[in-house]
């Protein structure tokens, strides 16, 4: 030991000063290199962090823009379906317009206002349901009046082919008298049957054109109990119609301003539509006033 303790006192103080600095210099590296390590690996965290966030950001921004394109994918159709089924539903009154193709119309146009349940908001999926039920009550209502329209616009059509057929009957007797004139006195007997066929076909055109005009004056009042009938509606379509538009717009973000005022105008309009409405009701029923006088 006492050799050990002398061995060490015969070092150079130069040698022990850079060993004394040497392990300075690696402490001091060491030191340096746990400070650096700790700084990384917080600056990785912080990036990581901020990476996550920016990933959620983007996720919920991406997943929002998704939805509100679906909406309008959705939203945009399902407004032009409520004024389609709309326009279907009033041309019933119109008997040459086709039962199948207003049927048609006014079952895509619901179908398209249905899909709103698959991604509206609760107060969306009331509004249009309280719309749907208005405007499958007024079709209903209206169902049997089209009903009549197309049994007495069956009737008017087979009732003109009649005419037409006594007409053509009555000119054929009429040809065939003059074709007697022109082949010589004709016999009393000929001339007489003759002149009997005329006056039954003339009688059958008589006949067969008041069936006509009597079946036409029906055609025209079903049609007008029609309108009357969906004029009769308006009222409380126009009321589901404007809430599931003001919910609509909520849910668009497209209600900037005041709801009350933007409903004060809907209103409005539809006051000014109905009695359009009403105004050409008016005009219908003294057009076909003299028709039914008659």
């Amino acid at each position: 030991m006492s050799q050990l303790l002398s061995l060490i006192h015969r070092v150079p103080d130069v040698v022990w000063s850079g060993i004394v600095a040497s392990l300075i210099t690696v402490l001091g590296v060491l030191v340096t290199n746990i400070g650096l390590s700790r700084r990384h690996r917080e600056q990785l965290a912080h990036s990581a962090s901020e990476s996550e966030l920016k990933r959620r950001h983007d996720a919920s921004e991406s997943t929002l823009q998704r939805k509100m394109q679906l909406r309008r994918d959705v939203y945009i159709p399902a407004v032009e379906g409520v004024m389609s089924a709309v326009e279907a539903l009033g041309a019933g009154h119109d008997p040459l317009q086709a039962t199948a193709d207003l049927s048609r119309r006014y079952t895509d146009s619901v179908a398209k206002i249905a899909k709103l349940n698959v991604v509206a908001r609760p107060d969306t999926v009331q509004a249009i349901g309280e719309l749907l039920h208005t405007m499958q009550t007024l079709q209903l209502t209206l169902v049997p009046k089209r009903v009549v329209i197309d049994q007495l616009q069956a009737q008017v059509a087979s009732l003109s082919r009649a005419v037409s057929r006594a007409v053509h009957a009555h000119g054929k007797w009429v040809e065939a008298q003059t074709a007697l004139l022109y082949e010589g006195p004709p016999t009393p007997a000929r001339w007489k049957f003759v002149v009997g066929q005329i006056d039954f076909a003339q009688r059958q055109v008589d006949e067969w054109n008041q069936k006509h005009v009597a079946t036409v004056r029906d055609l025209q009042a079903a049609t007008l109990d029609h309108v009357k009938v969906f004029i009769g509606g308006q009222p409380a379509f126009s009321k589901a119609s404007m809430d599931a538009n003001i919910a609509i717009r909520s849910e668009l973000a497209l209600d900037e301003g005041d709801t009350e005022m933007l409903r004060a105008m809907l209103v409005q309009h539809s006051e000014k539509a109905y009695q359009k409405l009403l105004d050409a009701l008016g005009s219908m029923e003294a057009s076909h006033q003299p028709t039914t006088a008659k």
